[in-house]
């Protein structure tokens, strides 16, 4: 049988497992709480970052081809009359400076109302497909729309920020112009 002091000892060392392990539960709920309240800032400051790269993004390539039209109408007419060579001819300073200034650019491709590749400024050879083939893209804007539209999109080749533009020729609409 136990005595008076082994059992006082017993109760002492209970009463300190208790309070160990009730201090040892709150610490691991206070850390996880503190950790999801670290996520979430981290959430909210990407969320931050991606916004004001996405304006960036689009006030840049968005002046950028709209300036086509108003800066280069040669090649708004070459796109017009269909002339493929002299497109190429005439967009190929353009694309090679958008190169110099971000390595991360990739395509400007010119689409026909029927969503038909009339030019790849990457792959000139290449045309005459549909557009969605050669890397397909997964979004809700409509890649024929009238209205000109941006913003990230999920491909096949990766996640790409994608630009597109309607050409006007004389107030008639004569295509589309993407960016990526």
């Amino acid at each position: 049988m136990l005595g008076i002091r082994s059992k006082t000892i017993i109760a002492i060392v209970g009463v300190i497992l208790t309070i160990s392990i009730s201090y040892f539960f709150f610490f691991v709920n206070q850390r996880d709480y503190n950790q999801g309240i670290v996520i979430q800032c981290k959430k909210e400051l990407v969320t931050a970052l991606v916004a004001s790269m996405t304006r960036e993004l689009n006030n840049q390539y968005s002046s950028r081809i709209k300036s086509f039209a108003f800066h280069h109408e040669k090649i708004v007419q070459h796109f017009a009359d269909r002339d493929r060579q002299k497109l190429y001819e005439e967009t190929v300073p353009i694309y090679e400076l958008l190169q110099i200034e971000n390595h991360y650019f990739d395509h400007i491709n010119f689409i026909l109302p029927n969503n038909e590749v009339f030019l790849r400024m990457k792959e000139p050879e290449l045309f005459g497909d549909v557009e969605q083939n050669s890397c397909s893209v997964y979004s809700d804007s409509p890649a024929n729309s009238e209205d000109g539209t941006s913003g990230f999109v999920y491909g096949s080749c990766g996640l790409l920020y994608r630009v597109i533009q309607p050409v006007y020729f004389q107030d008639k609409f004569i295509a589309m112009s993407f960016l990526v």
